[in-house]
Parts: structure tokens; C-alpha cells; sequence
């Protein structure tokens, strides 16, 4: 299994689509960086500014976790039973949860 797995780390490196992927990459790691820093410091403004170094690191943890998930994910192919799920379902599901999340924000302002 590490061999395999190494074998195919090492045909990754030497191919000539390396260089763009880390590239590419590296400006959207960045890109998020910094977006989370300034959405955490906007979500952690005004009465919840002395709790706004832990709001940053809060993004930043679930950012982390987020991608490492996704990563395993993609890894080990566990994405492939989606294809079974039909596009009307799952349209569904998002519009259902999405309902409810708007009318909560809309109750926050």
C-alpha cells in the first residue's frame, strides 16, 4: 500500500502538471487565508472584539478540518455512491435547508 502510494506521489511530482497545480494551489490557499481572517474579524467586530483572535482561529480550524475531509474523500473514493442520487433529490434537500438558513439570517438582522 505505500508503495503504491508512493509510486504514485513520485508520478505526480515528475509530471510536466505539477508546477500549475502547486501554483494554483498555493494563491487559493492564500486567498482563503485571508479571506477567513477578514470574515473573522468582521463576524468578531464591536461587542465580540475581545473574542475576536479565537473567532480567527475558530474559521481557521474548520477550514483545516474542512479541506482534510475533503481530501479523504477524494482519496479513498467516497463520493462515488452520489452518482445514484437523483438530481430532483438532491435539489430538494439543498432548496430544504436553504429555506430555513435564510429565513434564520433574515430573523437576525
Amino acid at each position: 500500500m505505500v508503495r503504491i502510494l508512493a509510486s504514485e506521489i513520485h508520478g505526480n511530482i515528475v509530471s510536466a502538471k505539477f508546477m500549475p497545480a502547486i501554483a494554483a494551489g498555493v494563491t487559493g490557499g492564500l486567498g482563503l487565508i485571508v479571506s477567513h481572517i477578514a470574515l473573522g474579524t468582521f463576524i468578531y467586530s464591536g461587542e465580540l472584539s475581545s473574542w475576536s483572535s479565537q473567532g480567527v482561529v475558530t474559521l481557521m480550524t474548520g477550514a483545516v478540518i474542512t479541506s482534510a475531509c475533503i481530501l479523504l474523500i477524494g482519496r479513498f473514493l467516497l463520493a462515488i455512491p452520489m452518482r445514484f442520487i437523483p438530481f430532483p433529490v438532491a435539489g430538494g434537500f439543498v432548496a430544504g435547508i436553504g429555506g430555513p438558513v435564510c429565513l434564520a439570517a433574515l430573523s437576525q438582522m
